[in-house]
């Protein structure tokens, strides 16, 4: 789900895999802002990263994309460990 695959929901052969939660709407005075807490898990037969650089891309029932975040983590991954990130998307 990192690596834009050709459909959104093609991350079978992903490295690092996501799991999207606590989402919710920030209405600020002069902007609205959408959080949401990640939890990313690299695959137990990957070596472990120091960081890592993707796209998370958001789409509907009908694989229409709603909207593409970048990321970058730069919590360590070790295989098969889940680490945690929230993110904000003006």
């Amino acid at each position: 789900m990192l690596l834009e695959p050709t459909s959104p929901r093609e991350s079978s052969n992903s490295l690092v895999s996501v799991m999207v939660s606590n989402k919710r709407l920030d209405s600020e005075s002069f902007q609205d802002s959408i959080r949401f807490d990640c939890t990313y898990t690299l695959a137990r037969d990957a070596k472990p990263m120091r960081a890592v650089k993707g796209l998370l891309v958001f789409s509907d029932l009908f694989d229409e994309v709603k909207f593409k975040v970048q990321i970058t983590l730069d919590q360590p991954l070790m295989p098969g460990k889940p680490t945690g990130q929230t993110h904000e998307n003006p």
